[in-house]
């Protein structure tokens, strides 16, 4: 399973914390100096609230993103994140 999105919630909402007893954050699963990283405001990041979550066993995290260029800070008031993920093929077996 995977889902993501603005989902409103920091890292000690009861909506988070559901979440994630049973799927993986993407920016956790980073290795990443920085990560993870705020989404909103854009302009000035200072609460994480959009979030992708991915079956731990289901998948192999290859890089996550959280861009703040121009861009994106006029685009929406939160940042965009971006993971990619390889999926292990010998899930289910």
């Amino acid at each position: 399973m995977l889902i993501c999105g603005d989902f409103n919630a920091g890292a000690r909402s009861p909506v988070y914390r559901e979440i994630s007893a049973h799927l993986a954050d993407a920016q956790k699963m980073a290795n990443h100096r920085g990560y993870p990283k705020n989404t909103f405001f854009s302009r000035y990041p200072v609460l994480r609230l959009d979030h992708i979550f991915v079956s731990k066993q289901f998948a192999t995290l290859c890089r996550v993103l959280v861009p703040s260029d121009a861009a994106t800070r006029i685009a929406s008031d939160h940042l965009p994140v971006f993971a990619e993920f390889a999926f292990n093929a010998s899930f289910g077996d």
